[in-house]
């Protein structure tokens, strides 16, 4: 019986470094993964430190890259930790790696509104932001016909990447502001539904029904 017994514990602790091994292989081969990735991050230089990054949803400035991951930090202050292998696997988005950055805006208008009006109205909005660049213009386009509104794109410049956030803020606001004190409508998502007079039908499918019931 204490054969038995020491042949279960032993059988027990062989299981148990197996599944330890399993898990410690799969560790080491996210930590190998890792750092073949930050050795990729370092010779192909996709950014540097100091540069303002979007990857994995996550919008800040690179403030430390190591082998086995890249720290930024974001507009909330808060620290982000990614993984190297997710930097490498993932859309990565560099707005500062060619200095002037562009801003895009979208503004819904209502149909019965007049594109060219609207333009206007923007343009003369936004030309007044602070960050703003006046060279390269701002512009505005047609950037689709949605389901209840005209979709256009406020295009603005601005020449650093860390203003891109505040950018974005100020364009909202003061399209917003503009197109409320000239009237233009910014409409809101809407369905019509269409209801047909069904009544007598109804009755007339109620009476055959109580009808036949009646016969039968």
């Amino acid at each position: 019986m204490a054969g038995w017994q020491l042949g279960i514990n032993v059988g027990a602790a062989v299981a148990g470094l197996g599944v330890a091994g399993i898990a410690v292989g799969f560790a080491a081969h996210d930590s190998l993964a890792n750092v073949i990735s930050g050795i990729i991050v370092f010779l192909d230089r996709p950014f540097i430190v100091g540069d303002w990054i979007t990857v994995e949803d996550e919008y800040g400035k690179v403030s430390n890259i190591t082998l086995r991951s890249t720290r930024i930090r974001t507009p909330r202050n808060s620290y982000v930790v990614i993984p190297n292998k997710k930097i490498i696997d993932t859309v990565l988005e560099n707005h500062s790696k060619h200095g002037r950055l562009r801003v895009d805006v979208p503004v819904g208008i209502a149909y019965k509104e007049d594109v060219g009006e609207a333009r206007n109205v923007l343009l003369e909005a936004v030309a007044k932001l602070d960050g703003v660049l006046s060279e390269p213009a701002p512009d505005v386009v047609v950037d689709g016909l949605g389901s209840s509104s005209v979709d256009l794109l406020v295009r603005v410049w601005t020449n650093a990447a860390e203003r891109r956030q505040a950018t974005i803020f100020s364009v909202v606001e003061a399209a917003k502001r503009a197109l409320d004190e000239t009237g233009i409508e910014i409409p809101f998502p809407h369905l019509q539904l269409f209801v047909d007079n069904v009544e007598d039908e109804v009755w007339d499918g109620a009476t055959r029904f109580t009808g036949r019931l009646a016969r039968e």
